[in-house]
């Protein structure tokens, strides 16, 4: 990285805010191990990236005694446990407060109000803001152990670029890693000017989070921790709640590239729903939001998962929908919810009205075939 010239030292502004002040270095130094470390750097991020406030777009998560990160495409093996994630809170699980025999940590722990949890969905590893890793002192070892966390957050379908911050009880390096190898770190110490800023400029803002906050804020919700409902290659699905309670499914797409297909998957919703009304998802009376870096669609239920339902039911209702002229086009379990103990179909980005005898038949039985697998061999008549 020094002989590419990408190994950087960060120079202070001076009249810059500092993320730490010479009386917390001061105390910073008298901490005794990692654990500690985390637990008093962390409310300093917090206020950086304005975590506990109900739209923050960040909050930090101790992760430091949960597996979450995946280690192997092949299998769905989670073996790593960075010390912190950095994102924002729908896609976050929360857990709880690991236990220490440190009455230090204890001490300070009851002193910060620390959240605990990990990513919600491996697919969600695009979106992090920033993984941690702390130390007391930083040396090459950890590098390499950083650098690994980029790794795996990179390969198969992961992102091309990930970042990751590196810190001991003085300085932080910021790891930026692409394609799995580390492409550029800098390094500041806590107390210098200006690395407020410097670190604030350098989390990744999710395109994904951008606009779940934009939707939030158009429709009056909120999402916070285990929001996350499902999600693929077009937009995500989140739980969000109105103030009077009342919870609904809102998807959200990045870019202005998909905006044509979620409005048009609006269109065939409402289509469908009014022919086959208990069969088929309600969308929000002015549930549809365009904003500047992609658009939302607001459901009128949540849902509970299909293995709650009834497995005739499910096949049941997707004849329904034949029997008045739709044809899903995706019919699989992933894409029908329980709805008061009924099946309800949602994504009909696909559907299609007066399909052939032939493709109801085809799609009915290709959905025979997930019944049988996901319900223990059941055959559904």
């Amino acid at each position: 990285l020094e002989l590419e010239g990408t190994f950087y030292r960060f120079a202070e502004r001076a009249g810059e805010e500092s993320i730490l002040s010479t009386e917390d270095l001061t105390a910073l130094s008298k901490v005794e191990n990692e654990h500690q470390v985390v637990a008093f750097i962390t409310p300093h991020l917090e206020k950086i990236f304005g975590g506990g406030d109900a739209n923050a777009k960040f909050s930090v998560y101790n992760s430091e005694y949960y597996k979450w990160m995946k280690t192997t495409s092949e299998t769905n093996q989670y073996d790593l446990k960075p010390d912190l994630l950095i994102c924002h809170p729908a896609f976050a699980s929360e857990k709880p407060a690991f236990t220490s025999r440190d009455p230090v940590l204890n001490e300070m722990r009851e002193q910060r109000s620390l959240q605990y949890g990990v990513l919600s969905d491996w697919k969600l590893r695009h979106h992090i803001g920033l993984t941690g890793e702390a130390k007391v002192t930083i040396n090459h070892q950890a590098l390499g152990e950083v650098s690994n966390y980029g790794a795996h957050l990179c390969f198969g379908k992961g992102p091309v670029t990930t970042r990751l911050i590196l810190f001991d009880k003085i300085q932080c390096w910021l790891v930026r890693v692409t394609k799995g190898f580390v492409s550029e770190v800098t390094i500041f110490k806590w107390h210098e000017e200006g690395s407020v800023n410097k670190l604030r400029g350098f989390i990744f803002q999710s395109p994904i989070a951008e606009v779940l906050t934009a939707a939030c804020e158009k429709f009056q919700l909120t999402v916070g921790n285990d929001s996350f409902l499902g999600g693929g290659a077009f937009g995500f699905v989140f739980r969000a709640t109105r103030s009077d309670s009342k919870s609904f499914a809102l998807k959200v797409v990045a870019g202005r590239q998909g905006l044509p297909r979620l409005e048009a998957e609006k269109d065939k919703m409402i289509a469908a729903r009014r022919r086959c009304p208990d069969e088929v998802m309600g969308v929000e009376e002015d549930g549809f939001a365009i904003f500047e870096d992609g658009g939302a669609l607001l459901l009128s239920e949540v849902g509970d998962h299909y293995l709650e339902l009834e497995p005739q039911s499910i096949v049941d209702s997707l004849k329904k929908l034949h029997n008045v002229g739709i044809l899903h086009g995706d019919a699989r379990l992933d894409n029908v919810v329980s709805v008061n103990g009924k099946p309800v179909w949602v994504d009909f980005m696909v559907s299609c009205s007066a399909p052939t005898d032939k493709a109801k038949e085809e799609e009915l039985e290709d959905l025979r075939a997930c019944v049988r697998k996901k319900f223990n061999g059941y055959n559904a008549s």
